[in-house]
């Protein structure tokens, strides 16, 4: 048995503070349309950001549910290091390492966010995969 690596990715910016708000998440389609059920072992998250506050802004918290209103949770809170642009400190990325086998039912996961002081925008997330081919 092979296994693929594959990604997902949005494009639809999240605004993010220093607190989960349930009516501002990002979301990725994850119906891989083979199975009404499938099972895949998520591996990464990269997080890009933009407009990165001045100052003591260092981490990003994310959570990743299978509902819009962040209660069926699938990765609990989870902290990750900002690392800023060298030539503009505005941007920057996050990036998780997840290692979860996990079955879904669902054709969304939803991303929440909120960091640790200050705001930044969530530009895009990307989300990697493995799957038996």
């Amino acid at each position: 048995m092979s296994i693929g690596i594959a990604s997902l990715e949005t494009s639809e910016s999240v605004n993010v503070t220093n607190a989960f708000d349930a009516a501002n998440h990002g979301f990725i389609d994850v119906d891989f349309g083979f199975a009404s059920q499938f099972s895949v072992k998520l591996s990464g998250l990269w997080v890009s950001c933009e407009s990165i506050s001045a100052g003591a802004l260092k981490t990003i918290t994310m959570r990743i549910c299978t509902d819009d209103q962040g209660q069926n949770i699938v990765i609990p809170d989870t902290d990750g290091d900002i690392s800023k642009g060298l030539t503009d400190s505005t941007k920057g990325f996050a990036v998780y390492k997840i290692d979860l086998n996990i079955a879904l039912d669902v054709e969304k996961l939803y991303f929440f966010f909120k960091c640790n002081t200050g705001t930044t925008t969530v530009a895009k997330i990307k989300l990697t995969y493995e799957r038996a081919l």
